[in-house]
């Protein structure tokens, strides 16, 4: 015997999408709390609108997963164990690519003439649930594409790790103590990862130095400077290939201009000179200073903050230092 809609019994997670989920436009499931609580709140917006106009004493949304299990979304203070009712019944959701899920109502709404009224209805409700699962979905997507990024990011670090260790190492430090600086300057959250980005692969170029220059325990002839210098433009041509972060992209190319125009490689100078890039220029020549190195030994941070505070104005952006020195002393 065929089953009426107000005798549908319980069936939780089928194996396979049933009749009654036909063309279902998937809900990726499961869902966060946060996801979840989207969904809830649009089905509460509904749930008082149509418990004043319907008469409803309840009203539950069955949205159907990937793999055919099913979610229930019940109006707010309504358990969610609530069983299916022989008393309950059962409209479609549809949206402009297909159904989307069943309503469940409970009392109201007898008369034919208030269920046409609530069957016009039907396709508002499922818009305002199209859109929440919209965004549901391309957050999915851009947080798997961020994390892909990411990923790439770590991987030319360890990279250039295995060329030389000793620049890894410096990296590490620098993107800890450029993060503590941004925070101290207040810049946007929004620019954080950006910038981290920048820190952590600033000296990629580095891969096109060849290790004769790269890795000379001796002080560098002006031709291997020239050549040295050519790993910011290197950097820049590998990370544009990929990535368009602007902040990521002014640290690579621009953390070696100075504020007096002596820098390279585009002899920038001022506030020309992008914001992000001459925060780093300060943390980066900081941590090379106080760090050993094939030509000298590490000087004493006393020191080092000692050349900060004469070059402000000349090789650094004086405010920079100043923000500098308020985090390091």
């Amino acid at each position: 015997m065929k089953k009426s809609r107000s005798s549908y019994t319980d069936r939780e997670t089928p194996k396979t999408p049933g009749p009654d989920l036909w063309q279902a436009e998937w809900l990726p499931l499961p869902l966060s709390q946060e996801e979840l609580q989207s969904i809830e709140s649009v089905l509460g917006g509904w749930w008082l609108y149509l418990q004043e106009m319907f008469g409803f004493s309840s009203i539950r949304l069955e949205l159907a997963g990937e793999n055919g299990e099913h979610l229930n979304v019940h109006q707010p203070h309504q358990p969610i164990t609530t069983p299916r009712s022989a008393t309950e019944q059962r409209y479609p959701l549809t949206t402009r690519t297909g159904l989307l899920g069943w309503l469940y109502t409970r009392d109201g709404a007898d008369e034919p003439s208030r269920q046409k009224e609530l069957t016009s209805l039907l396709p508002l409700i499922g818009q305002s649930f199209e859109g929440k699962l919209e965004r549901i979905r391309l957050g999915r997507v851009n947080n798997s594409l961020v994390a892909r990024h990411n990923g790439v990011f770590e991987s030319l670090v360890r990279l250039l790790g295995l060329r030389d260790h000793e620049t890894e190492s410096h990296t590490l430090r620098v993107s800890q103590i450029t993060m503590q600086l941004v925070e101290h300057l207040g810049l946007p959250p929004e620019q954080h990862t950006a910038i981290r980005h920048g820190a952590l692969l600033h000296d990629i170029g580095k891969l096109g130095i060849p290790d004769a220059v790269l890795l000379k325990p001796g002080s560098l002839t002006p031709m291997e400077r020239r050549m040295m210098e050519l790993h910011v433009t290197y950097g820049y041509k590998i990370l544009s290939s990929f990535t368009s972060e602007r902040q990521t992209l002014d640290i690579v190319l621009h953390h070696h201009e100075h504020w007096d125009g002596n820098g390279y490689p585009d002899h920038l100078c001022g506030e020309q000179i992008p914001l992000v890039a001459r925060l780093f220029a300060v943390v980066d020549v900081f941590d090379a200073l106080t760090s050993d190195r094939p030509y000298r030994t590490a000087w004493p941070s006393t020191r080092a903050l000692t050349y900060l505070r004469e070059q402000a104005g000349k090789q650094f952006d004086p405010n920079m230092v100043k923000a500098f020195l308020e985090v390091a002393v």
